[in-house]
Protein backbone atom coordinates (compact mmCIF):
# COMPACT_ATOMS: atom_id res chain seq x y z
CA UNK A 1 0.00 0.00 0.00
CA UNK A 2 1.66 3.08 -0.83
CA UNK A 3 1.27 6.36 1.21
CA UNK A 4 -1.16 8.23 -1.23
CA UNK A 5 -3.85 5.23 -0.64
CA UNK A 6 -3.24 5.13 2.80
CA UNK A 7 -3.55 8.96 2.87
CA UNK A 8 -6.42 8.78 0.40
CA UNK A 9 -7.95 5.61 2.90
CA UNK A 10 -7.74 8.46 5.72
CA UNK A 11 -9.23 11.53 4.18
CA UNK A 12 -12.16 8.98 3.16
CA UNK A 13 -12.83 7.43 6.41
CA UNK A 14 -12.12 10.85 8.20
CA UNK A 15 -14.71 12.13 5.92
CA UNK A 16 -17.52 9.64 6.09
CA UNK A 17 -17.02 9.84 10.29
CA UNK A 18 -17.56 13.87 10.13
CA UNK A 19 -20.33 12.88 7.80
CA UNK A 20 -21.76 10.20 10.46
CA UNK A 21 -20.88 12.51 13.63
CA UNK A 22 -22.69 15.61 12.51
CA UNK A 23 -25.37 14.33 10.61
CA UNK A 24 -26.86 11.50 12.52
CA UNK A 25 -25.67 12.27 16.09
CA UNK A 26 -25.68 15.20 15.98
CA UNK A 27 -29.28 15.56 16.05
CA UNK A 28 -29.43 13.45 18.78
CA UNK A 29 -26.39 15.34 21.08
CA UNK A 30 -29.22 18.96 20.59
CA UNK A 31 -30.35 18.70 23.69
CA UNK A 32 -27.99 20.56 26.09
CA UNK A 33 -28.57 18.03 28.80
CA UNK A 34 -27.73 14.67 27.15
CA UNK A 35 -24.28 14.77 27.94
CA UNK A 36 -25.51 12.18 30.49
CA UNK A 37 -25.98 9.94 28.30
CA UNK A 38 -22.78 10.53 26.32
CA UNK A 39 -19.26 8.29 27.76
CA UNK A 40 -16.96 10.80 25.70
CA UNK A 41 -18.59 13.67 26.99
CA UNK A 42 -18.65 12.25 30.46
CA UNK A 43 -15.40 10.87 30.90
CA UNK A 44 -13.97 14.42 29.92
CA UNK A 45 -16.33 16.16 31.78
CA UNK A 46 -15.39 14.42 35.30
CA UNK A 47 -11.92 13.66 34.46
CA UNK A 48 -11.02 17.19 34.11
CA UNK A 49 -13.55 19.00 36.68
CA UNK A 50 -15.11 21.10 33.69
CA UNK A 51 -18.60 22.98 35.21
CA UNK A 52 -21.30 21.97 32.47
CA UNK A 53 -22.92 25.55 33.38
CA UNK A 54 -19.87 27.46 31.58
CA UNK A 55 -19.31 25.15 28.75
CA UNK A 56 -19.93 26.22 25.63
CA UNK A 57 -21.92 23.01 24.46
CA UNK A 58 -21.92 23.43 20.59
CA UNK A 59 -18.16 24.42 20.24
CA UNK A 60 -17.86 21.16 22.54
CA UNK A 61 -19.71 18.72 20.60
CA UNK A 62 -17.76 20.36 17.68
CA UNK A 63 -15.07 19.69 18.99
CA UNK A 64 -15.30 16.14 20.16
CA UNK A 65 -17.05 15.50 16.79
CA UNK A 66 -13.66 16.54 15.07
CA UNK A 67 -11.54 14.52 17.65
CA UNK A 68 -13.52 11.51 17.31
CA UNK A 69 -13.41 11.51 14.12
CA UNK A 70 -9.63 11.98 13.87
CA UNK A 71 -9.58 9.24 16.22
CA UNK A 72 -11.46 6.58 14.36
CA UNK A 73 -9.98 7.43 10.95
CA UNK A 74 -6.63 7.10 12.27
CA UNK A 75 -6.60 3.74 13.86
CA UNK A 76 -8.42 2.44 10.95
CA UNK A 77 -5.70 3.44 8.67
CA UNK A 78 -3.09 2.03 10.78
CA UNK A 79 -5.08 -1.30 11.40
CA UNK A 80 -5.19 -1.95 7.36
CA UNK A 81 -1.93 -1.47 6.86
CA UNK A 82 -1.19 -4.59 8.99
CA UNK A 83 -1.33 -8.02 7.03
CA UNK A 84 -2.06 -10.29 10.49
CA UNK A 85 -5.59 -10.39 11.55
CA UNK A 86 -4.68 -10.69 15.05
CA UNK A 87 -2.19 -7.98 15.12
CA UNK A 88 -4.34 -6.07 13.56
CA UNK A 89 -6.61 -6.36 16.20
CA UNK A 90 -3.85 -5.72 19.39
CA UNK A 91 -2.60 -2.77 17.33
CA UNK A 92 -6.01 -1.19 17.11
CA UNK A 93 -7.10 -1.45 20.08
CA UNK A 94 -3.91 -0.26 21.77
CA UNK A 95 -4.09 2.71 19.28
CA UNK A 96 -7.62 3.80 19.82
CA UNK A 97 -6.81 4.03 23.94
CA UNK A 98 -4.06 5.95 23.67
CA UNK A 99 -5.34 8.38 21.43
CA UNK A 100 -8.48 8.69 23.46
CA UNK A 101 -6.24 9.54 26.47
CA UNK A 102 -3.98 11.81 24.77
CA UNK A 103 -6.96 13.48 22.65
CA UNK A 104 -9.38 13.59 25.07
CA UNK A 105 -6.86 15.08 27.38
CA UNK A 106 -6.10 17.99 25.26
CA UNK A 107 -9.65 18.89 24.99
CA UNK A 108 -10.22 18.60 28.66
CA UNK A 109 -7.18 21.15 29.40
CA UNK A 110 -8.63 23.12 26.66
CA UNK A 111 -11.91 23.94 27.58
CA UNK A 112 -10.74 24.06 31.69
CA UNK A 113 -8.11 26.46 30.22
CA UNK A 114 -11.28 28.75 28.76
CA UNK A 115 -13.33 27.90 32.12
CA UNK A 116 -11.38 30.29 33.74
Amino acid sequence: MSIYSRLLLFCETYLLCMFVYFIILGKKRKNRFNYQNSVDLNYIIKKHKLNVSKLEYKVFISIMNISNSFIISLTVTIMLSIKKYIYRLLVGFVIIIVLIIIIYGIIGKYFKKREE
